[in-house]
């Protein structure tokens, strides 16, 4: 089950505000007029870009005609959106929404072609990952930057109920040396020991097998439980930060996702190959 998080209730309230506008047939401007709001503090809020205030989720139910208990319990989920998640101690390194969602998921799909997966890294491979990734930082701001990534693997993977992950990489992942032999060694004994519990499928796509669905870029895609949240897919690069969660966006990465999983390697092989490359 997934873990409710202040970004799943933004999300959720977001989404309940949105559902409740259209059913009294009003646009975004036709609301914020009638309660003497911009429309923009409306959009923001139903597009969970914003933590809304409980007086704005008040005025909004009296315009909708909402009332008694389901007033109520809209006012104290905008009280629960406004709480700080643990990432907030962070917020200088985070971005988007993304690190709260993930933080709820229930199960996590990823495909990585370049690099260890951010939730399986070491501290020292990511150490590496950070300073080639970020020439602008420097000795406290890459220690800062490692402790929120190891706190990250902490909140998402050792919680009481942690997600299933599943992630498929690229050969090129485990043969390319980031940070040296012994960095990329105790990295590979480390996604090893992952892969050998409960929480984790690994699969390697070997270069054989040459041109695949895939080849355009990694992806994450987060499922939640129908009733917390909507899934959705995300996908960063040097520039930007996408989140997709428009049901043919969603169909489009689960159908790429399978073809992969056909294509690589199943998680026992994969593990044997790790193994041996351990040892080679």
């Amino acid at each position: 089950m997934a873990r409710r998080t202040p970004t799943v209730h933004q999300r959720r309230l977001g989404a309940a505000m949105k559902r409740l506008r259209e059913e009294r047939g009003m646009t975004v401007d036709v609301a914020a007029e009638r309660i003497g709001y911009a429309g923009s503090t409306i959009s923001r809020l139903e597009n969970a870009q914003s933590s809304a205030r409980p007086g704005t989720v008040r005025d909004l139910c009296e315009l909708y005609g909402v009332k008694g208990k389901r007033r109520d319990d809209l006012t104290e989920l905008c009280k629960a959106a406004r709480k700080k998640g643990w990432w907030n101690a962070y917020s200088d390194l985070v971005e988007g929404p993304f690190i709260g969602l993930e933080s709820a998921a229930s199960h996590i799909h990823l495909f990585e072609p370049l690099l260890m997966p951010g939730l399986l890294q070491t501290a020292e491979y990511a150490r590496a990952v950070i300073k080639a990734a970020r020439p602008d930082l420097y000795g406290k701001d890459i220690d800062r930057a490692v402790e929120f990534r190891m706190e990250r693997q902490k909140q998402v993977l050792q919680r009481n109920e942690p997600p299933d992950v599943w992630a498929v990489i690229d050969e090129s992942v485990v043969r390319r040396p980031v940070g040296g032999t012994e960095v990329m060694r105790t990295q590979l004994r480390h996604i090893i020991d992952c892969a050998e519990s409960s929480w984790l499928t690994l699969q390697l796509v070997p270069y054989d097998v040459g041109a695949h669905p895939a080849m355009d870029g990694g992806f994450v895609c987060l499922g939640f439980p129908a009733e917390i949240d909507s899934d959705m897919v995300y996908i960063e690069n040097i520039t930007s930060r996408l989140h997709l969660e428009q049901p043919e966006d969603l169909r489009r990465y689960s159908v790429i996702f399978d073809h992969l999983r056909t294509k690589a390697l199943p998680h026992d092989d994969t593990l044997a190959y790790l193994i041996k490359l351990v040892k080679d």
